[in-house]
């Protein structure tokens, strides 16, 4: 199966200031463009700067052979773990996306982040975190939640680009529950990761609309050298994690 780890949905938000909002992006839409490119399932989720469960929650619900739901919460609220439990009980959500970024604060922040890793752990929840080079989503930062909380599966998404591809493989390959997903990752950069974390740790992410399957897909065979490591990275590893089976 080909498992895609990170992708966006949205409703049309026409006075948004960016841009891409003005415009839908339906779960029809996203399936077509599965169906063309030979994606048998996909991770969905909210943006950072427009959290809206429920569109991805009723999405995933009409089409739950298709789409897996990812939700989002700000951590700067105080209910943020009770509306985790309530989302993941009504639509079944199977993990948790964050962007400290969006949400300004580090993510390595205690005071802010263990309720809600506390809550991923009872919830058995994965937990997808936006990860690139900026100052608070570095991988060291996320490895100090890592470490903290062994038995939650964290992916680090974008894989630490663009300075920080080698630290986030040298975190995945020391924390037994840290990935690396490949959303808008460089070629060169994707081999490294690979290299450096090994395949079992790494799990393709297209980032769709901001990248297409079709270059992805190809990315990921270029980086990977073997069928058998590619089928890891295409969807083996999510599976795993996920427990489809």
């Amino acid at each position: 199966m080909i498992i895609d780890a990170y992708n966006h949905l949205w409703r049309a938000r026409p006075n948004a200031p960016e841009l891409f909002m003005h415009q839908a992006l339906t779960p029809e839409g996203f399936i077509a463009e599965m169906d063309r490119a030979g994606i048998d399932m996909a991770v969905v989720c909210p943006l950072g700067q427009d959290i809206d469960n429920e569109f991805i929650g009723e999405a995933v619900a009409k089409s739950p052979d298709r789409l897996i739901g990812f939700l989002e919460v700000n951590p700067r609220d105080a209910d943020a773990p009770a509306q985790m439990r309530a989302l993941v009980e009504r639509y079944g959500f199977k993990g948790l996306k964050v962007h400290p970024t969006m949400m300004g604060h580090a993510v390595s922040s205690h005071p802010l982040m263990d309720p809600i890793f506390k809550t991923c752990a009872e919830l058995g929840l994965v937990v997808y975190g936006h990860c690139m080079h900026d100052f608070w989503t570095v991988p060291l930062q996320y490895e100090e939640l890592a470490r903290t909380f062994p038995s939650v599966p964290l992916i680090l998404g974008h894989m630490g680009i663009i300075w920080s591809v080698a630290e986030a493989a040298m975190v995945a390959r020391r924390n037994p529950n840290v990935y690396l997903e490949t959303s808008l990752v460089p070629l060169r950069s994707l081999k490294i990761g690979i290299q450096e974390a090994g395949a079992e740790k790494v799990l393709m992410g297209t980032d769709w609309p901001a990248n297409d399957f079709d270059l992805q897909l190809e990315m990921i065979r270029r980086a990977t050298g073997s069928q058998k490591a590619f089928e890891l990275v295409a969807g083996g590893n999510l599976a795993r994690l996920l427990g489809i089976g």
